[in-house]
């Protein structure tokens, strides 16, 4: 069953990607970045009926501050990075999270990786190549340089590298609560602390929020049903797992990006994303 809903998070997370690029066009992406998260909280908090309230740790609150701070800026960014680029080239560069774990634990939870763990890395260091390969003409490494050229990858790059963090964040949090009731508690917080950025940047947008509630409401409930789906397959399997499988989202997204947007280069991008997930797996198995 873990695996059944493990796979239906990697389909949701490509369908919400997929439903945010129809809209980041349209509608400000400040605003569809608070509109996902506070429009999928009501639902989020619905899980809370089914589990026990947890007796929280002396390291909750302020692992929820960092978090809902962090957390808030790599969804702007994420929607920021969405809006710039294409499907197929840059949502496969979420896979460089676990690579920058590889730094992040051993300073922030003494975590250190083991000889599958470093083959992971070197997967998806290949994987980004294969990404860029048409460019392999113009030189050798005229495929990292395309990927860090491109200002939408750069955003995604620096995402990842924030969602290092927050993933060891997060296992602080749970640590300190519940796997349910932090996922909740850390969606409400980044709501919250959204707010003042949504204001500063989309204020005339943010005070016709109504206007734009039926476009965002899909992208909301669709996160929510991700994230309740991911929740439900966490509690009967390994966390390490279940977000290897959710990565699979990744290839769904570039199929998605080819058929729906007519984005190129599908074969090097796909292969690219496939070897990439490899890595992911590799990282989970350490």
């Amino acid at each position: 069953m873990w695996l059944i809903f493990a796979f239906l998070t990697a389909l949701l997370e490509s369908l919400k990607d997929v439903l945010i690029k129809r809209r980041v066009h349209d509608i400000n992406p400040y605003l569809v970045a608070w509109g996902m998260v506070v429009i999928s909280c009501p639902f989020m908090a619905l899980a809370l009926l089914f589990v026990p309230t947890p007796q929280l740790g002396e390291n909750f609150w302020w692992a929820l501050l960092a978090s809902g701070i962090l957390d808030g800026a790599g969804v702007f960014l994420y929607i920021k990075a969405l809006s710039m680029a294409e499907l197929s080239l840059i949502v496969p560069l979420v896979a460089f999270t676990p690579l920058f774990l590889l730094v992040t634990s051993p300073i922030m939870l003494g975590e250190f990786p083991n000889a599958t763990g470093l083959l992971g890395v070197v997967l998806i260091v290949i994987g980004s190549y294969v990404l860029n390969l048409s460019a392999r003409d113009r030189g050798f490494f005229e495929p990292f340089k395309a990927l860090m050229k491109h200002p939408g990858s750069r955003l995604m790059l620096l995402v990842a590298f924030i969602w290092s963090i927050t993933s060891n964040i997060h296992r602080i949090g749970i640590n300190n609560s519940s796997v349910v009731f932090w996922g909740v508690a850390d969606s409400i917080a980044v709501t919250i602390l959204m707010i003042p950025v949504v204001r500063l940047h989309a204020k005339q947008d943010f005070r016709d929020f109504r206007a734009s509630f039926r476009a965002l409401a899909p992208i909301g409930l669709c996160n929510a049903a991700m994230f309740l789906s991911m929740l439900t397959a966490i509690s009967m399997s390994l966390v390490a797992y279940v977000i290897s499988i959710k990565r699979l989202s990744t290839v769904v997204s570039v199929l998605m990006g080819h058929m729906l947007f007519k984005e190129e280069g599908l074969k090097e991008r796909l292969l690219g994303t496939l070897i990439m997930v490899a890595g992911v797996f590799c990282i989970a198995l350490s």
